[in-house]
């Protein structure tokens, strides 16, 4: 607020949310930014706007949609191994890849098999080949 007085300082270790009150824990979408040693000063600065929740400025505990939250940070797609989770908080996880398989686009689509097993063109792999089929090796 310009021209007015200056916000309150809280004390007894609160914070100072966006409405000028002072407030035992931060509401969603605020940080605790912490009191200094004599238990003033503590605000409730927004998050950052990719970030639904934060710790701070910098440590994302959530991102709005449609990003992906991986190591804290919110990003517009996951790493290379991973996928997004929209039902655990738009979370970049690991893949679950088919039984014997090393690389893998989702539970069902294998792309690269483990030692000593060969992909099938269902996206699942074996230690052998079936009836009709013969070990084709890349060039």
């Amino acid at each position: 607020k310009s021209g007015g007085p200056p916000p309150p300082a809280c004390k007894n270790f609160s914070y100072l949310d966006h409405a000028y009150r002072c407030v035992s824990t931060c509401p969603a979408g605020t940080y605790a930014n912490t009191p200094d040693r004599h238990g003033k000063g503590g605000m409730c600065p927004k998050c950052p706007l990719e970030m639904s929740t934060c710790l701070n400025e910098t440590f994302a505990t959530a991102c709005k949609h449609p990003l992906y939250l991986h190591n804290n940070s919110c990003k517009p797609l996951c790493p290379l191994g991973r996928n997004g989770s929209d039902n655990d908080s738009s979370q970049c996880a690991p893949l679950r890849c088919p039984e014997h398989c090393e690389t893998c686009d989702g539970p069902q689509s294998c792309r690269k098999c483990g030692n000593n097993w060969y992909l099938q063109q269902s996206g699942t792999c074996r230690p052998d080949c079936p009836k009709g089929y013969y070990v084709a090796y890349p060039h």
